[in-house]
């Protein structure tokens, strides 16, 4: 079946986005009442997996948001869930634009943002089986972890009790990164006020400090797109209560603003990716200096919450 071309209209463009969704569930296997259900709604059911796909504009192009949801398996405890999507959030935001959240139920919101300019219902299909896919690694790894008996804590230490990671080198690994997303970051920076010297510091090592917080990048391979982390203390989400509202608060933060808490080693970050394409050094300058700034009041909500 063919995807109806984009139309300059709202009614075409409505028409579009349906025609999409509807040919994606086409390609994920779902029958043809199915996938006009979904076509109009952007809610299906996969198997008994539920599955839902909007955009954030009038746009069948994109970007789409697509949610699946999962519960949490009986033999794994609550904490054990919660750390897990934790980590499962690094990796998404590390390899693509997906995160792990809540529901107030408890169950797992497996969140995806897609780019812009998808022409065709094929990416967008390939897209959601993606998704579903993070889904089952998330449900296949904590499943084999509960049958792994917990590791002893080392001597001198009592279990959970959080452990300082090593001082960063004064000889850290350089950054990778394309030339011109060096220069377009280098020029970003002195938008913000960096010094020269301040800015190519920060382009040597990835690392810089904006608005209070510590800012690390990472560039996705060869391509143009930033991994952003802002490091946000040693003791935040500390305990699992402040892990679990963490994660009710990230799909609201990924439905917003594509961004997302994730925890790695003990340590808790504010991640986002950004796609330096079709960026100017104003436009992504402007974006970095919001993301410091989430990252900042996330800390300091953190803080003003724990003195009441």
């Amino acid at each position: 079946m063919t995807t109806s071309s984009i139309g300059s209209s709202g009614a075409d463009q409505t028409a579009a986005v349906q025609a999409y969704r509807r040919d994606a569930a086409l390609l994920l296997g779902a029958d043809d009442s199915v996938a006009r259900q979904f076509g109009s709604s952007g809610m299906v059911l996969i198997g008994d997996t539920p599955l839902s796909l909007q955009p954030l504009q009038d746009d069948p192009a994109g970007p789409w948001m697509a949610f699946t949801q999962a519960a949490r398996p009986a033999e794994v405890a609550e904490d054990t869930w919660c750390d897990a999507l934790l980590r499962a959030t690094h990796h998404g935001l590390t390899v693509t634009h997906a995160a792990y959240g809540l529901t107030d139920h408890g169950d797992a919101v497996v969140t995806l943002r897609t780019p812009a300019g998808y022409d065709h219902a094929d990416l967008l299909a390939a897209e959601m089986a993606g998704l579903l896919s993070l889904r089952q690694a998330l449900l296949d790894g904590v499943r084999a972890s509960a049958k792994v008996a917990p590791a002893t804590a080392p001597a001198g230490r009592a279990p959970g009790q959080a452990v300082r990671p090593p001082e960063p080198s004064s000889d850290a690994q350089e950054f990778e990164a394309p030339d011109d997303v060096l220069g377009l970051i280098h020029a970003a920076l002195l938008h913000l006020g960096f010094s020269v010297p301040q800015a190519q510091t920060a382009v040597r090592t990835g690392e810089l400090q904006l608005e209070g917080m510590t800012l690390g990048l990472a560039c996705d391979g060869d391509t143009p797109t930033l991994v952003v982390a802002a490091d946000l203390g040693e003791d935040t989400l500390s305990t699992p209560d402040e892990r679990k509202q963490a994660l009710l608060a990230n799909v609201g933060l990924m439905a917003c603003a594509g961004v997302a808490v994730a925890r790695e080693q003990g340590r808790a970050r504010l991640m986002a990716r950004c796609d330096l394409a079709a960026h100017s050094a104003e436009v992504f300058a402007t974006w970095l200096g919001h993301f410091a700034r989430l990252a900042q009041s996330t800390v300091s909500h953190r803080h003003a919450t724990a003195h009441h």
